[in-house]
């Protein structure tokens, strides 16, 4: 039984590795979005947002002509 419960908290372990990984992802995702959205409602200018999103400004506006679902394509692109 020893070797079944370790295999059991490995498994866990993995599991809530891969959950804080992924909540990280929506958070980082959520930020993105909120920043696009604010730039498109004139609230924040594309400088700020590029420095804000930790990327240039071509990169930023490349992000703006994408369809927001594809947000999270670009991101995993930047790792």
């Amino acid at each position: 039984m020893e070797g079944v419960d370790k295999m059991h908290g490995l498994g866990d372990a993995i599991y809530q590795k891969g959950k804080a990984e992924g909540k990280a992802e929506g958070i980082a995702e959520g930020k993105m979005e909120m920043i696009v959205c604010f730039v498109k409602d004139g609230l924040l200018s594309i400088s700020d947002a590029s420095q804000r999103a930790n990327m240039s400004e071509p990169e930023f506006m490349r992000l703006m002509e994408c369809d927001e679902k594809d947000i999270s394509v670009i991101q995993q692109s930047k790792k």
